[in-house]
């Protein structure tokens, strides 16, 4: 079985970290087609021209690599200037939130009472009991959070997003309405550490299996959290992709909704091999969550308003009812 290691768990990921500045850049678009295409490079070559001709080797044709190769180093540029803009905006931030702003006095508190237990009584068996087996030792489903808490997270993503409109990071290059949570003040401290420590941490050891016959650690000490918000009309879906994590937790805060399940197409190592088995995990009930490897691609489906759900009472003539407004709000920690 894989080993999981928490040595002092330090916060959110570095951004100057290789695997940030190296890995799945996501390009859209290539040429008048939709790809949805993730490029990783050992070292990332710093001009425009040396990635088009990198592309270029690999088949692509001249006219898409330069596109590409425009998309990848400005994203590169991108998170270089992120430590710099980070910083800037925190104190810019500082003036209009309080340095406690999500500061959570009792953790505990918003975790399911059942699953807590388990973890603090170290049950493994109780711990597996709990969590829906989606794939033996790699994909799992399992309530976290109480709902109530789930609400309190949601309601100071929202209050923090009108207090800073605009200014704030993107989540990643394919969702651009979420958070980051290290720019809230209290959310790392209170929120994100104590979850990589105390809840992810014992799930990976009593779940999760290594990777083939390989005896996997997992040192889990740094981490990313952010929120990612789908909206029927502009952001319905997650393109297809991986996470540069050993491990990824997706809990579902909130948003009703039809559709958006969460489907997992095989471990990224395993590229020359056959992904057309997919596994669709429906992902709507508030504060379960999902468990999986980073390295399992994946993609949520687009959401779609429920049935019968319309902007209407049950009185009026359904041909005058606008649909209702749907969306989904689910937070995301690797």
């Amino acid at each position: 079985m894989g080993m999981v290691q928490t040595s002092r768990v330090r916060g959110q990921l570095p951004r100057d970290c290789d695997c940030f500045l190296q890995s799945n850049f996501f390009v859209s678009k290539m040429g008048n087609m939709t790809r949805d295409v993730h490029f990783s490079f050992e070292d990332v070559p710093k001009k425009s021209s040396l990635v088009c001709m990198k592309l270029e080797s690999e088949g692509y044709p001249k006219s898409t690599a330069l596109m590409i190769a425009d998309t990848i180093c400005a994203e590169y540029d991108r998170r270089l200037k992120l430590d710099e803009e980070h910083t800037a905006r925190k104190l810019r931030h500082a003036k209009k939130i309080n340095k406690d702003f999500m500061t959570i006095a009792n953790f505990e508190n918003g975790i399911n009472s059942e699953l807590l237990t388990a973890i603090k009584e170290n049950d493994g068996k109780r711990l597996r009991a709990l969590a829906q087996e989606i794939s033996p030792g790699r994909i799992y489903s399992i309530q976290i959070f109480q709902p109530d808490f789930c609400s309190y997270i949601v309601q100071k993503l929202t209050e923090y997003k009108q207090k800073v409109g605009d200014d704030r990071s993107r989540p990643n290059s394919m969702n651009s309405q979420g958070v980051l949570l290290d720019e809230i003040p209290g959310a790392t401290e209170s929120l994100s550490n104590p979850l990589v420590e105390y809840i992810i941490a014992p799930l990976a050891r009593h779940l999760l299996l290594p990777y083939k016959d390989e005896e996997e650690i997992f040192i889990l000490d740094n981490h990313r959290c952010f929120s990612v918000e789908y909206d029927q009309f502009k952001e319905p879906q997650l393109a297809l992709h991986f996470d540069n994590a050993e491990i990824t937790l997706n809990i579902h805060l909130a948003g009703s909704y039809s559709g958006g399940v969460i489907e997992l197409c095989g471990d990224k190592r395993l590229a020359e091999e056959d992904h057309s088995t997919k596994i669709s995990v429906p992902n709507n009930q508030i504060g379960r969550a999902i468990l999986h490897f980073g390295n399992e691609l994946h993609r949520a489906l687009p959401i779609k308003p429920p049935q019968h759900s319309s902007l209407c009472n049950d009185e009026d003539d359904d041909s005058n009812c606008a649909p209702a407004h749907t969306s989904r709000t689910n937070l995301i920690i690797w």
